[in-house]
């Protein structure tokens, strides 16, 4: 068999198209094939099936799809078939050869794995590596396929494919074809005019063509678009080619090209680095849309996003987060809002979530805590001041990533937040109860995720409870889901908390049904010097309830002006 997702959905058997049936067959086939491999929940499958509209018959309706797809892919062959019932749900079984997603994944594997060879031959190699995974493609992820619940998967495949025609297109910048790539990039630089890398490369390409004033209005031209929809100016970097061109030096060579690519962005923002004058709140022309970026670890991609003006603040990931949904959500935005005032809000998707890498995630809190620093690094450097230390946030599991950082890097922590944050997630709750919640989300996704959202979200209403359960569905697959939580309950930052030389501020609802207020007190008693401040309420999640109180807290305390104003260092707060 074979099986296309990377353009329209496309099924073939010999050779010889099949045709997979109406819309209803056609999104569940997409899901199963976006997930193959991997069981998927029947209520996860109803999800996209019928949405919120599903009839009460929709179990006995799925069952009916299910069997005839299972005719259709077998077609009278007398084989088994591939679509198999496992748990609470079905699976479909792809072999790496039957599917363009992983033939894709596997050449551009293949070219990450060759990138010690520097010849020329080496860039040879990757170029035609790149240019055959690309070739997979057909057009956008399942074209024609209604499949809105997997937005989130499709945005991810889509932009690793722009990631890799970059990468395709440097690499053959570096081996000397300007010429042939300049229609490729103006095309690019067309469709995603706030992209900065793709105008950077058609900038060097143009200029080593001999057109340095198209090279010059295509600065401009960018210039432009940032400073009109996001009122920021280029990066540091795209600055720097454009003076090399105004003054007539040479442009990129391929060690240049190949330098920069540690970090892809797709815009940079303005910052003043100096502290902001207390008190001063007024909306900032720079808090316009959260900007996306990219960051390398181990030749795999962090996304991580920018939105405010002042000294970086990074958010700590934690169990769920997916940069676009996240900036959806009215409540979180605001939130978010509120500091980026002041500062420059970093927030950025774990490995194996969001608009990261997909592959496994960080398996361990000391690999969380090197995902943060790549962070960390990108975003100091993007600043034009590498090496500086910077303000952390960390909720909920990111406390733990957040306060591991922090006592394993203190010369780049100079503040540190926390808020229902714990030292140890092995008392968060006893062995049977982790395991039990484990079982459900990795077993029964709807169900899971509606238990999740009572346990974060119990002072909210039942609407509010359900939009953040649909995002979590979204967001992340069983797998993913359950990954990421064993990992917040496995997290033990207890031996490196008295390592902590930062000035820290520990916040908690009292009520807090998800990690107890006790968890939060001795986190703060472990961090010499600590404050520690309790709240009133019962949501988990700090955007939630009265989002205004913690973040005025913070944001006080992140201006060593008016720190003092919460509590004196080592004076916990009853």
């Amino acid at each position: 068999m074979w099986y296309g997702i990377l353009g329209p959905l496309e099924v073939a058997r010999d050779g010889h198209s099949i045709s997979v049936g109406g819309p209803q067959q056609q999104v569940l086939l997409g899901v199963l094939l976006l997930n193959a491999n991997t069981p998927v929940p029947a209520d996860r499958l109803i999800d996209h099936l019928w949405g919120d509209g599903a009839p009460s018959s929709a179990r006995r309706l799925l069952h009916g799809c299910v069997a005839s797809l299972r005719r259709t892919l077998v077609g009278g062959t007398g084989e088994p078939s591939p679509l198999a019932r496992q748990g609470p749900g079905y699976v479909l079984r792809v072999r790496a050869e039957e599917l363009d997603r992983s033939r894709f994944a596997e050449l551009v594997d293949a070219a990450r794995e060759s990138s010690g060879d520097r010849s020329r031959a080496g860039w040879e190699h990757r170029s035609s590596l790149l240019r055959e995974a690309l070739a997979y493609w057909r057009g956008p992820v399942l074209d024609g396929v209604a499949l809105d619940g997997c937005l989130p998967e499709t945005i991810a495949l889509e932009e690793r494919r722009l990631r890799v025609l970059e990468q395709r297109v440097e690499a053959d910048l570096i081996l000397g074809r300007h010429a042939e790539v300049v229609p490729e990039l103006q095309v690019l630089a067309r469709l995603h005019p706030l992209r900065e890398h793709p105008r950077k490369l058609l900038m060097a390409a143009l200029a080593r063509c001999g057109r340095q004033g198209d090279a010059l209005a295509s600065f401009r031209d960018l210039r432009t678009a940032l400073m009109d929809e996001l009122g920021v100016e280029p990066s540091t970097s795209v600055q720097e080619l454009h003076q090399q061109i105004l003054s007539g030096e040479a442009v990129l060579d391929g060690g240049a090209l190949e330098s920069d690519h540690a970090v892809i962005e797709l815009a940079a923002p303005h910052h003043e680095l100096g502290p902001r004058p207390v008190g001063a709140r007024h909306p900032s022309p720079a808090l316009g849309e959260q900007v996306v970026r990219y960051a390398m670890i181990e030749g795999r991609t962090v996304a991580w996003s920018a939105v405010g003006n002042g000294p970086p603040l990074i958010f700590a990931g934690w169990c769920f987060s997916q940069l676009e949904l996240d900036w959806r959500n009215t409540a979180f935005q605001r939130f978010v809002r509120e500091f980026a005032e002041q500062h420059t809000v970093i927030r950025y998707d774990r490995l194996g979530s969001g608009l990261s890498d997909p592959g496994s995630p960080a398996r361990s809190l000391a690999e969380e805590v090197e995902v943060l620093g790549a962070v960390v690094d990108a975003v100091t450097a993007v600043l034009g001041d590498p090496g500086a230390p910077v303000g952390l946030f960390g909720y909920s599991s990111g406390g733990c990533v957040a306060s591991a950082y922090a006592a394993t890097r203190p010369d780049r922590v100079d503040r540190l937040v926390l808020f229902g944050a714990y030292a140890f997630g092995g008392r968060i709750a006893s062995p049977r109860t982790r395991d039990a919640l484990l079982r459900v989300v990795g077993s029964h996704r709807g169900l899971g995720s509606h238990i999740l959202a009572s346990i974060l979200l119990p002072g909210q209403s039942v609407a509010e409870r359900d939009e953040f359960a649909r995002c979590q569905r979204a967001s992340s697959n069983p797998e993913r889901a359950v990954q990421a939580l064993a990992a917040a309950f496995a997290f033990d930052g207890r031996p490196q908390l008295a390592q902590i030389r930062a000035a820290s501020l520990v916040v908690h609802r009292r009520a807090d049904r998800a990690v107890p207020v006790v968890l939060g007190q001795e986190l703060a008693s472990r961090i010499p010097g600590a404050a520690f401040v309790p709240l009133d309420g019962v949501d988990h999640l700090p955007w939630s309830g009265d989002q205004r109180t913690p973040a005025e807290l913070a944001i006080d305390f992140l201006d060593p002006e008016s720190a003092a104003a919460i509590t004196p260092r080592g004076r916990h707060v009853a």
